[in-house]
C-alpha cells in the first residue's frame, strides 16, 4: 500500500535532497498553458515532507485502507476508487485555492485520499461503529 511512498522518500533523501518544490501540487503551475506541469497531480501524492509526515500518512493508510479494501471493495476496486479519490481531492484543492487566491501554495502527501477514505468509512459504518472508528483502523 505505501511501499511506493516509502521507496520514493528513501531515494529522494539518499540521492537528491529535497524534491518537494519540483513535485508538489502548485495550482498556478498546473493550470498554466500548455499543461506541462500536470505531472504534479500524481507526484504530489507519493512524495512527503519529512519522516513524520510519511510515517503518519502510512499508518493511517494501512489502518483505514486495509479494512476498507478487505471488507468493502477488494484490491482492484480499492485501487481504482483510490485513484479517483486522489484525482477528485486534487481538483477540489485546485478549485479552492483559486477561489481563495492561494494558487501558489505547495502541497504533498496522501491527505486528500486519507480524508476521502475516512468519509467512505464513516458513511458505511453504523452509528454503533462510529463511536469506535479511529484514524488508524476499525
Amino acid at each position: 500500500r505505501g511501499g511506493a511512498c516509502v521507496g520514493l522518500y528513501l531515494i529522494e533523501v539518499l540521492f537528491f535532497g529535497s524534491l518537494t518544490s519540483t513535485v508538489c501540487l502548485i495550482p498556478s503551475l498546473v493550470l498554466q498553458f500548455p499543461l506541462s506541469q500536470g505531472y504534479r497531480m500524481v507526484t504530489s501524492v507519493v512524495f512527503h515532507v519529512g519522516v513524520m509526515h510519511l510515517v503518519f500518512n502510512m499508518m493511517t493508510l494501512v489502518g483505514m485502507g486495509e479494512g476498507t479494501e478487505k471488507e468493502m471493495m477488494g484490491t482492484m476496486r480499492f485501487s481504482m476508487i483510490s485513484m479517483v479519490m486522489v484525482s477528485m481531492a486534487n481538483v477540489l484543492y485546485i478549485l479552492l485555492t483559486v477561489l481563495l487566491g492561494l494558487e501558489s501554495t505547495c502541497v504533498v502527501g496522501l491527505s486528500g485520499l486519507l480524508f476521502a477514505l475516512l468519509t467512505v468509512n464513516c458513511l458505511s459504518a453504523s452509528s454503533r461503529d462510529l463511536r469506535t472508528l479511529s484514524l488508524f483502523g476499525h
